[in-house]
């Protein structure tokens, strides 16, 4: 018996000194200090039930608490009575007036746009009036360019009529009639000196020739213009046989 229990008080001392030796250890190596002991011995002394029990209790204090001051900051806000009211108002006010005030900016700057879209559209308006005067008068300057040189030319081709001999120049205008060319050709005679167009009128001597010769000068005199050696009844004195 007496080496059983010998053999039991080692195994207890073998034990004991592990126990200081791993305590020593935590101790050295910063696991273990003061604080941490007394919460590992206090964690022993209660048993998981009453621990349980006790974080209940203090869940209910936690909640009541909690309530409590929630009470209190309802009664801390409406505790000025009409002032929390009038601040509330004054708070509204000042969220429309902030409101109002973007709307207001909104408003400038749509003004603004439109101003400028104004601007933009007036300047592009110049723009193209500038552009279709250009045009119209680079088409006048053609024009002018076109109708003196269409004038260059009708003079150069009164030239060579009046230059041909005037029964020569007749058949020319014949050739011309017979084309519906009626009005160059009395372009052509009022454009020579007046005794050349009475020359060639005077050469319309046949008698399918004579209404043509009639009518010629009846245009030319619409134009104010009689042929020297023609009467003024339009009978042309050589115009029979």
């Amino acid at each position: 018996m007496k080496t059983v229990a010998a053999v039991i008080l080692v195994i207890i001392l073998v034990h004991l000194l592990a126990a200081a030796a791993g305590v020593a250890w935590l101790g050295a190596s910063g696991r273990l200090d003061k604080d941490r002991l007394y919460k590992v011995k206090d964690m022993f002394v209660l048993t998981i039930e009453d621990e349980k029990k006790l974080e209940a209790e203090q869940a209910d204090k936690d909640d009541q608490l909690a309530a409590v001051q929630k009470e209190k900051d309802r009664m801390a806000e409406v505790a000025d009575g009409p002032t929390s009211v009038k601040d509330r108002l004054g708070e509204d006010q000042m969220k429309r007036d902030l409101v109002l005030a973007k709307v207001q900016r909104l408003q400038r700057e749509m003004q603004d746009m439109n101003r400028n879209l104004e601007f933009a559209k007036a300047q592009l308006a110049k723009e193209k009036k500038k552009l279709d005067d250009d045009r119209l008068a680079f088409e006048q300057a053609k024009k002018d360019m076109e109708d003196q040189r269409l004038d260059a030319d009708f003079e150069r081709v009164v030239e060579s009529y009046a230059s041909l001999k005037p029964k020569l120049a007749k058949q020319a205008f014949l050739e011309l009639i017979k084309q519906n060319k009626m009005d160059e050709v009395v372009e052509y005679l009022a454009a020579m000196q007046l005794r050349k167009s009475a020359a060639i009128l005077n050469q319309f001597k046949a008698d399918e020739e004579v209404p043509v010769a009639a009518q010629l000068l009846e245009s030319l005199r619409l134009r104010g213009v009689t042929p020297d050696g023609m009467s003024d009844d339009g009978v042309m004195p050589m115009a029979s046989k």
